[in-house]
């Protein structure tokens, strides 16, 4: 003889087993979706004191920060590139920086700053920063001016995946301001430490210094005279200085 036997749930139970299963099914597969996706490359791009104004001859630091967005695939090869716009100077380390374990190199022909990873294994879920500094020419012309920076990036993840490339960033535009002569020029009795005696030499020098290195202007076509007094016979004059008709001149 057979025996059956059944069970029957309260309807409040089942729906509440349904939603359990419901629940672990979309769970399950978010994991699965988000253990599928590759890494990423996360830049950002800022000035130190988020600056947006500037002079000629001041120095612009720009910060990247640059992060691995993944839960559990490292972003591996590390290229990040930034190209300079003329008018800028780039300043090497000490003034530019990198951490540890990566390397920072310039291009002058191509005006192109890299940062690479020196182990090409820049992992998962790591966070850094960078700065790039450069220095406004003297001779930006014409002033007014905008200076635009752009910071692109790669990785190469182990495995399969392919090169991804980052979505660019780019610091706040900054406006250089026009440039102001400001330069001084100043006569000194060099030697004797006395005062001179007659049919002695005297050496007189003469300094042309900026007042300023930020927001001057560089001189071209420079010409210096120097009066020579009364009584006094010129011997000589260094940096290519001549005489003609008790002046002398410095092109």
């Amino acid at each position: 003889m057979s025996h059956h036997k059944i069970l029957r749930f309260p309807l409040r139970n089942l729906s509440r087993v349904l939603l359990i299963v419901v629940l672990l099914t979309l769970l399950l597969s978010v994991f699965s979706v988000a253990q599928a996706q590759p890494p990423a490359l996360i830049l950002s791009k800022t000035t130190d004191g988020n600056i947006t104004t500037a002079e000629v001859g001041q120095v612009i630091n720009y910060r990247i920060r640059f992060e691995c967005s993944s839960l559990s695939t490292a972003c591996g090869q590390l290229i990040i590139t930034d190209v300079l716009q003329a008018g800028l100077t780039y300043l090497p380390p000490p003034d530019s920086s990198i951490p540890a374990g990566f390397s920072i190199a310039y291009n002058a022909g191509t005006r192109t700053v890299t940062i690479t990873k020196d182990d090409n294994n820049f992992l998962d879920g790591t966070q850094f920063d960078a700065v790039i500094a450069v220095r406004i020419d003297y001779d930006l012309r014409p002033l007014p001016a905008t200076i635009n920076n752009t910071v692109n990036g790669t990785v190469d993840p182990p495995g399969p995946v392919t090169t991804i490339t980052a979505t660019p960033s780019s610091a706040p535009p900054i406006t250089v301001d026009t440039a102001t002569l400001d330069w001084g020029m100043t006569k000194t009795l060099y030697s004797p430490s006395i005062n001179p005696t007659v049919d002695t030499d005297v050496t007189y020098q003469i300094a042309l210094c900026p007042n300023t290195t930020i927001g001057n202007v560089a001189l071209q076509n420079l010409v210096i005279t120097d009066n020579l007094p009364v009584g006094a016979t010129f011997v000589s004059a260094s940096d290519g200085g001549t005489v003609a008709g008790g002046v002398v001149t410095w092109p």
